[in-house]
């Protein structure tokens, strides 16, 4: 019965998804956000591969590993590209943030090196290893992409910014998307140590977290594909420095 939920949110993700891709080139933001385009594009691909290769699979299992490298990669990118329609006006904050996420980035990518290197355990193999750098990598992505939303959300209310619509949006899909992948790194993290430790965790439990998360995303990418409108000619931040000056 499970299984069967799981199969029609995938197709019903890959429906929402599309939409939001479709919204975004209707309304011409790829010229604005270029790499949140690249992140809508990415959705929808891995989640069609998701439903061609089966959810369960183990090619799928591969596909999902190594995607976790990639969006370690994008996901930052795409959050830089959050406030482009407002970026007279924090530009200064922005760079200031970013810089301390890569600096964190390539401290966490070191460090999982180390760690997946030296905590092997039984699975000494190539698909094993990758997990386990996955799984650091990724964390550690969605850890400090979190920590550039909050530097850039208490100083937007610290200075009284006054952000274009889209920027908002933007801002509460990806914080939300971030909290979401937040839980699942926990729970990559917690559900393996549970089941080596040899506790059995109670039927149901992991997939109907699995269905919780995937149905709060699916309503999040519903929202954005509400919400969002095409670019203003007159951006916010234009007009506050026109003010100021």
């Amino acid at each position: 019965m499970l299984s069967q939920i799981n199969l029609w949110l995938e197709r019903a993700s890959i429906v929402l998804d599309a939409l939001l891709l479709l919204r975004i080139l209707g309304l011409r933001l790829y010229r604005t956000y270029m790499f949140i385009t690249l992140a809508a594009v990415l959705s929808l691909f891995y989640d069609a591969v998701g439903v061609a290769l089966g959810p369960e699979s183990e090619r799928y299992f591969r596909v999902v590993i190594l995607s976790k490298f990639l969006y370690a990669v994008v996901f930052p990118l795409a959050i830089w590209d959050v406030f482009e329609e407002a970026k007279p006006l924090v530009e200064k904050t922005r760079q200031m943030a970013m810089s301390r996420t890569i600096g964190s980035l390539i401290f966490i990518t070191l460090w999982g090196l180390l760690i997946a290197a030296f905590t092997s355990g039984e699975d000494n193999d190539q698909i094993g290893y990758l997990l386990r750098l996955a799984v650091i990598v990724w964390t550690g992505s969605v850890a400090a992409a979190l920590a550039f939303l909050w530097v850039m959300r208490r100083s937007g209310k610290a200075l009284a910014w006054d952000l274009p619509s889209n920027t908002r949006v933007w801002f509460r899909y990806f914080q939300l998307t971030l909290v979401i992948e937040a839980i699942n790194c926990l729970l990559a993290l917690i559900i393996p140590s549970v089941k080596s430790s040899g506790s059995a965790l109670p039927e149901g439990v992991e997939d109907g977290f699995s269905i919780a998360l995937q149905v709060a995303d699916m309503v999040l990418v519903a929202w954005c594909v509400w919400k969002l409108r095409a670019v203003q000619t007159d951006v916010p931040g234009d007009t506050v420095n026109a003010n100021s000056a």
